[in-house]
């Protein structure tokens, strides 16, 4: 349990370092390696590569090593990371709104599923009941999960 525990500390300590690098006119491939580097540090492995989705792309965009793509003021950015431990793995994900507060509700949202999903995430508790709880919360809010 010690090295899962460890993968989870150090997943969470790069996403709120990474959290920080999302700024108005930083390329993606940036912020990516940059964590990537932290989980490094931090004495895990990247357990798959950062993921810098932007806007309309919900997830699993990771940058190109060449990637141009910068950070706008606007964007909404979500972050998919994850690090390994002797095989041991934690993953986590957040969103960062870009110099705006236009989608400060859905992100709201989105932190009290994850708050309702953690109180049930326990030893004999079905995915779905989990998966049900995320989506009751989400539509409180006005919105629909996917």
């Amino acid at each position: 349990m010690d090295d899962w525990e460890k993968a989870g500390k150090i997943t969470a300590e790069a996403r709120e370092f990474g959290r920080k690098l999302v700024k108005e006119n930083t390329l993606a491939i940036e912020i990516a390696e940059k964590i990537e580097k932290k989980i490094i540090d931090l004495g895990g492995k990247p357990a798959f590569p950062v993921d810098v989705s932007i806007n309309h792309i919900a997830a699993h965009a990771s940058p190109l090593i060449n990637d141009q793509t910068k950070i706008k003021k606007g964007d909404l950015v979500k972050l998919d990371l994850g690090a390994s431990v002797n095989g041991y793995m934690g993953d986590t994900a957040c969103t960062v709104e870009v110099g705006t507060k236009k989608y400060e509700k859905m992100i709201q949202a989105t932190e009290e599923a994850l708050k309702e999903a953690l109180k049930l995430a326990k030893p004999n508790t079905k995915v779905c009941e989990i998966g049900d709880a995320i989506q009751k919360k989400i539509e409180e809010y006005g919105y629909t999960s996917i």
